[in-house]
């Protein structure tokens, strides 16, 4: 498993990056925010997850530890894939354990590809790890 990666940035793709580490490119999908504020050539520290499917070996980057934490923690979540976890943690890590804290389906639902339903998972299944504040309502239409 690749676990970190430290290199330049040699090409900017539309949601990716390639990023030089020694004499080897590495694709490395990272959230937009991020993406944003990259420029060809800088160096760049990225936490890594490898993702691996039958089909395809992908990595994951984010610039701190806190970001890949959260990021495997909503990866988790039933339903949830590797983009859509990577589209939450660009919310920011402290919006996202407010959002679950105070049981904000709102917050979640501006997000792409993530409906009422799986914004309610994630609720659900990580207020035991990050603590709750408020009871999510499941009455509420979909």
């Amino acid at each position: 498993m690749i676990s970190f990666l430290s290199g330049k940035v040699h090409t900017k793709l539309t949601d990716s990056i390639i990023l030089l580490a020694g004499q080897v490119g590495y694709s490395v999908a990272i959230p937009p925010r991020l993406h944003g504020s990259l420029a060809q050539n800088e160096s760049v520290d990225l936490y890594t997850y490898t993702h691996v499917r039958e089909d395809a070996l992908d990595l994951y980057g984010f610039k701190t530890l806190e970001e890949l934490s959260m990021f495997k923690m909503v990866l988790n979540v039933s339903g949830i894939g590797p983009k859509t976890a990577m589209l939450v943690v660009d919310r920011g890590v402290s919006s996202v354990k407010q959002a679950i804290q105070n049981a904000d389906t709102a917050f979640f639902s501006l997000i792409p590809r993530l409906g009422t339903k799986n914004a309610q998972k994630i609720i659900i299944e990580l207020k035991n790890k990050l603590g709750g504040l408020t009871e999510l309502n499941l009455s509420q239409n979909s």
